[in-house]
């Protein structure tokens, strides 16, 4: 782990700064012809939304992980048990504009920090396995490029979105 971020778990009083969150960045006109707006990344409106939306602390069978630095919030990730806690669905990641395009490192840590938290409780549960699942666009190339280094893959796709799979063993 590099550091970058201190780790914990959602608590009530992170709803404002829940609230703000932005991990939106904000369209540049291109000042040559054909002078339109960038295609819009609406996976990043979305995501934002499904973050302001949360309402810590995590119920049970869910993960509420916020990374802090300096500056505040700068990582959010969401999980849900869908099947006890070896299976789980991945809600939301998300970093925050400002910890954006600086390299894979903040996402990469926000992935192991998630997968090491969700493994400790597979351990808990006494069980082997862990099996992490996402819905991701197919246009968002940063969750997709996290995907593969990490070793997920896409199992399926549920129009207009990709399903990814990656299994871990525990212990």
């Amino acid at each position: 782990m590099t550091g970058l971020f201190r780790w914990s778990d959602a608590t009530a009083e992170d709803r404002t700064a829940l609230q703000s969150f932005s991990c939106t960045l904000p369209q540049v006109p291109r000042f040559k012809p054909p002078y339109r707006l960038p295609p819009d990344r609406e996976w990043e409106y979305q995501v934002r939304g499904f973050v302001r939306s949360m309402k810590p602390p995590a119920p049970p069978g869910q993960m509420m992980l916020l990374g802090k630095d300096d500056l505040g919030l700068g990582a959010v990730a969401w999980t849900e048990n869908v099947d006890g806690p070896t299976d789980v669905f991945i809600r939301v990641m998300a970093l925050a504009s400002r910890a954006r395009n600086l390299g894979a490192g903040h996402a990469d840590e926000m992935f192991e920090e998630m997968k090491d938290r969700l493994a400790d409780r597979v351990e808990i549960a006494g069980a082997d396995h862990l099996i992490l699942t996402a819905k991701v666009d197919p246009r968002n190339e940063a969750s997709r490029h996290l995907g593969e280094r990490s070793g997920a893959s896409v199992f399926a796709v549920d129009d207009p979105f990709e399903m990814w799979v990656l299994p871990i063993i525990i212990g």
